[in-house]
């Protein structure tokens, strides 16, 4: 019988690369659905909504919220023990990501900036999504990686 192959780091990154655009696909099928009733009654319907969702609602950086959130949640249950930077990265960081993007909500809902500054051009959405897939895959291959090394 052929013995297994050790995983390498691109096989964890990978790993966590698909449990992370898997939980995007389904945090995001709200959007996905008003996105194909637009498509299907040639823009009549759901365009209203898909403005909402996106420039509004700010739906995806909230799914990102949700994903980094599961990723924390792994991590205290899976009892591994971190310390110092660990701390930061792991449980920190996630949280001043989400009070970031709070503060900035709330700014929209108080009028205080622009419905726009959610939206999905914008320079600190696209910023704030690209530190979120980082800090995704990256942690949750250090977890896999974790685990991996305790069978």
């Amino acid at each position: 019988m052929a013995e297994k192959r050790k995983n390498t780091y691109k096989d964890y990154w990978f790993k966590s690369f698909k449990w992370t655009f898997l939980n995007a696909a389904f945090g995001l099928f709200p959007l996905l659905l008003v996105g194909t009733v637009s498509w299907l009654t040639h823009g009549k319907e759901g365009n209203h909504q898909m403005d909402h969702l996106i420039y509004e609602g700010g739906i995806v950086l909230f799914v990102a919220i949700a994903i980094m959130g599961a990723i924390v949640v792994d991590y205290l249950l899976s009892g591994h023990k971190t310390s110092g930077v660990g701390v930061f990265a792991i449980y920190i960081f996630p949280a001043l990501v989400a009070g970031f993007i709070a503060l900035e909500f709330l700014l929209v809902c108080l009028q205080k900036l622009n419905k726009h500054a959610l939206s999905l051009g914008g320079k600190k959405t696209i910023i704030l999504l690209l530190i979120s897939f980082l800090y995704c895959t990256f942690t949750k291959s250090s977890l896999y990686i974790k685990e991996d090394s305790e069978k």
